[in-house]
């Protein structure tokens, strides 16, 4: 018996997706991370091929120069393989293997389909391939072959033409496990699949087997939870068959039980999940997940569309306000995570949005909001979108004519549009009222965490209500201040000199009171230092300050500088970040403005700094109507109301500074628990330094925090690999404002590259993953056969020849090649980690090297070259 022809899952490692499917590989991967799944065996791909070899139908199977592979061809196999018993050496190995993995009183079993290429988040095969239920020992043989004809013919070769998915050797996989007695079985997602809103859970189910649910036989109880963990609060619940005569399938207390597991589940497989279920007794079992894939979205709400049809526009308006140039990777990918919440706000108000992509898209390590999202929304309202871009930093001269202009009859027709946006506006103090008590209460919960196992992927995950709350919060507020300006504008333009000063004045109301409260203390305490020589000495010393304490003691500067760290220590320059340090961490930071307010001359306060103090509405109103024509100030009900309104705009104004602050504090517990975690992965060895944390991804935290050493991602050289690539992107001088189709210009020479980064390979991410090994060159395809499996393979191209070796491998490096090439194409479909276009990769590197490949930014990262202490691995 061939080794490899029939594994249990716990014999299963990450190499064997060629062997066992994705579906059996999840489920070893879960059960290794101590999540509970029955036992099973695997009839592997190979065990299938040895059936087809063992007949000599590998043509018909595989195709050949003189044999094409049909839909007809595919159909007489399946027929043969139904009808035909298997050869008895593997018919003996099955039987024993059973015997082995199964006790004797294991008489009834299900046999479920585990495809190669099945399960996949771009193409699922869900209910292509048989799945049989309660299946007699006696019969396993049977139903193996029936799964194995399921794969060649009826509807699942028609899904592979349809999607333009090869007919040439198709592999599968079967799955056999002893079935269970459930009480209660059905499905879940990880993300709500009707209107891709990430933060519910949706779980159905129905007393016994689930089956009957898969296949649609029966209206199962539906329950909606909130992501709010350990609770998980009921958000609907809509109850199934016979009810109300029958109980509920599902107590609260399960309810809390499976909405965890499916956190941990989504955690531990990187993205939304498609989880069968069942509970047997108290024991929650999970029987299979699956990536959500695009067509589960796709009906209501295209989160993620392709932006090859649409070539959206991308601004960085606000941003360079908020947040440094280029992010922490960790902060970027909460952005990204959280996005959706901004299209859910835009289609609850009423607005298309459909086939215009994400909200939020990260460009070469930069956040970038959809900027035609934003034209849309303002368009089908019949207003010009200035006012609102001016508001966040976006302006250009060319654009100014006419930015209060209205298109009447749109607004008209878009009416029911201005009732739903009035009746937010009236909803935003209660709103900011509720995200001030969410940001304290979890402030309070990560503040007293005691970091236990079971409590740490939960807690991580309360820093999407900071920010997702806050993306819905935002807008709301940004809404109602654009549709004032305009209104105000609208108004008083006829009385202003421009619409220049216009948006000028009006942007002075909303000055952040902090900003200009911060500047001006630090002012005043410049003034103070000045009173002591001893103070003054010290700073102008220009060091780092970090003996400050010992130094100043007893000086009055030293006991006002200290309050007010202890008052504004949860601030930082970009609050929103994690990885950006507060003020309370480093004192120096504050020193060092206060050393240079010292460097003028006199001191006085109002050489040191302008008069930053927001005006009021009656003032701003007066200079900006002072000059205004007779005839014009006699109408004084325009004056009056304009009064009213901006009024109004500095109040809203006042409650965007209230949500702000809160954010800040909110987001200073997440970095101190962040901390925390970090200096405990130090010690772990997970992690060289505290702050490499803040260069990992949400996915990758979460991974660890669900695997812990066990993860199957390396954290040490999936950060040296990113920190190589941003100090790439930041050579790259990004555009306010960008294209879709403009992006693949941004690049860096390859000299730059070169001096930059001598271990580290540049090129076009073409298939997303991460995965390391050693090199192996492809140079000619006629030599693939001595290639040992599970290697990273260079290929000089994309050439269609080297396809039937992509299972072979680990991962992909190609020379030349886009990312619609054909190798760019399969090695998605297998889920291949891929990089093309490094045209120099085999003078670069070398065979026996040992490389991280990252298919999702296109780095590839040399860990360690062949010769310095390093053994070949076959």
């Amino acid at each position: 018996m061939k080794k490899n022809w029939l594994l249990t899952l716990d014999e299963i490692s990450a190499n064997d997706l060629p062997l066992v499917g994705l579906k059996a590989l999840n489920l070893a991967i879960i059960r290794r991370n101590n999540l509970a799944v029955p036992p099973g065996l695997v009839v592997t791909a190979e065990f299938f091929v040895s059936q087809i070899a063992h007949y000599a139908y590998g043509p018909i199977w595989a195709g050949s120069p003189d044999v094409e592979v049909t839909e007809g061809a595919l159909a007489f196999l399946a027929d043969f393989l139904k009808t035909t018993p298997l050869a008895s050496e593997l018919e003996k190995a099955l039987r024993q293997r059973v015997s082995e993995v199964f006790p004797a009183d294991a008489q009834s079993f299900a046999v479920r389909s585990s495809a190669v290429d099945e399960d996949r988040r771009d193409h699922s095969f869900a209910g292509h391939y048989l799945t049989e239920l309660g299946v007699p020992r006696e019969m396993l043989t049977v139903s193996l072959t029936r799964c194995w004809a399921s794969a060649l013919s009826g509807q699942a070769v028609q899904y592979r033409i349809k999607n333009g998915i090869p007919l040439q050797s198709i592999k599968i996989a079967v799955l056999i496990q002893a079935m269970l007695k459930p009480d209660a079985a059905g499905v879940a997602f990880t993300i709500n699949p009707m209107s891709g809103v990430r933060d519910e859970l949706v779980i159905e189910a129905s007393s016994g087997l689930g089956e009957a649910i898969v296949s649609g036989r029966v209206n199962p109880w539906r329950y909606h939870l909130r992501r709010q963990s350990p609770g998980y609060p009921l958000i609907q619940k809509v109850a199934g068959d016979a009810a109300p005569s029958t109980s509920e399938p599902l107590s609260s207390a399960q309810l809390a039980e499976l909405g965890q597991t499916l956190e941990q589940l989504e955690a531990l497989m990187g993205g939304p999940q498609d989880v069968e279920w069942a509970y047997q007794g108290k024991s929650l079992y999970t029987l299979q997940t699956r990536p959500v894939t695009a067509a589960a979205t796709a009906s209501s709400v295209q989160l993620f569309d392709d932006a090859f049809s649409f070539d959206a526009a991308w601004t960085r308006a606000n941003h360079p306000d908020t947040l440094p140039d280029m992010p922490s990777p960790l902060f970027i990918s909460l952005m990204e995570r959280t996005q959706d919440k901004g299209l859910t706000f835009f289609r609850r108000i009423g607005f298309d949005v459909s086939g215009m992509g994400p909200y939020i898209k990260e460009i070469y390590g930069r956040p970038y909001l959809n900027l035609s999202i934003i034209k849309r929304v303002f368009s089908q309202l019949g207003l010009s979108p200035i006012p609102l871009l001016t508001l966040a930093g976006y302006i250009k001269s060319e654009t100014r004519a006419r930015p209060f202009s209205v298109n009447w009859k749109t607004a008209w027709r878009a009416r029911k549009l201005y009732q739903a946006l009035f009746k937010e506006a009236q909803e935003v103090e209660r709103e900011v009222a509720e995200y001030q008590q969410t940001t304290n209460l979890i402030s309070a919960q990560l503040n007293n965490t005691l970091m236990k196992s079971a409590d740490l992927l939960p807690q991580f995950k309360l820093r999407e209500r900071v920010f997702g709350d806050l993306i819905s919060l935002g807008l709301t507020l940004v809404a109602t201040l654009s549709s004032l300006t305009v209104l105000i504008a609208k108004l008083i333009a006829p009385l202003a000199d421009s619409s220049v000063e216009l948006f000028s004045a009006l942007g002075t109301l909303g000055k952040d009171p902090f900003t200009i409260q911060h500047n001006q203390k630090l002012s005043r305490l410049n003034q103070l230092a000045r009173s002591e020589q001893k103070v003054m000495a010290y700073l102008a010393q220009g060091n780092n300050y970090s003996n400050y304490q010992s130094v100043l003691t007893g000086a009055k500067f030293l006991a006002e500088f200290e309050a007010y760290l202890q008052e504004i220590g949860y601030r930082a320059v970009y609050q929103a970040d994690m990885a950006w340090p507060r003020f309370s961490e480093q004192p120096g930071e504050l020193l060092q403005t206060i050393s240079r307010y010292a460097r003028f001359n006199d001191g006085k306060i109002d050489k040191v700094l302008p008069d930053l103090s927001p005006q009021s509405p009656q003032e701003i109103l007066q200079k900006l109507t002072a000059n205004a024509p007779f005839i014009n100030r006699l109408l004084p009900w325009r004056q009056a109301l304009a009064l009213r309104l901006t009024s109004l705009l500095y109040k809203i104004f006042t409650f965007r500074t209230a949500m702000y602050a809160a954010e800040a504090q909110a987001m200073d517990a997440v970095r101190r628990w962040d901390l925390t975690l970090a200096e405990k992965w130090v010690r772990g060895g997970l992690l060289n330094a505290r702050d490499d944390y803040f260069w990992l991804t949400m996915e990758e935290v979460e991974n660890a925090l669900v695997t812990g050493r066990k993860s199957d991602i390396h954290l040490k050289p999936v950060i040296a690999a990113r920190k190589a690539a941003y100090q790439l992107y930041a050579k790259i001088a990004v555009p306010f404002v960008i294209k879709d189709s403009e992006i693949p210009v941004l690049s860096l020479d390859e000299a730059t590259a070169h001096e930059i980064l001598a271990d580290t390979l540049t090129g076009l991410p073409v298939s997303p993953g991460q995965v390391q090994g050693v090199i192996e060159f492809l140079s000619d395809w006629e030599s693939a056969e001595e290639i040992p499996r599970g290697r990273i393979l260079v290929t000089p191209s994309a050439d269609p020849a080297y396809l039937p070796y992509f299972p072979m491998a680990a991962g992909l490096i190609v020379e030349v090649g886009g990312m619609l090439s054909h190798g760019s194409i399969i090695a998605r479909e297998y889920h291949l980690p891929a990089v093309s276009s490094i045209t120099d990769a085999r003078q670069r590197l070398k065979p026996g090297d040992r490389v991280l490949v990252d298919g999702s930014t296109g780095v590839v990262q040399v860990l360690e070259r062949k010769g310095r202490g390093q053994k070949d691995e076959g």
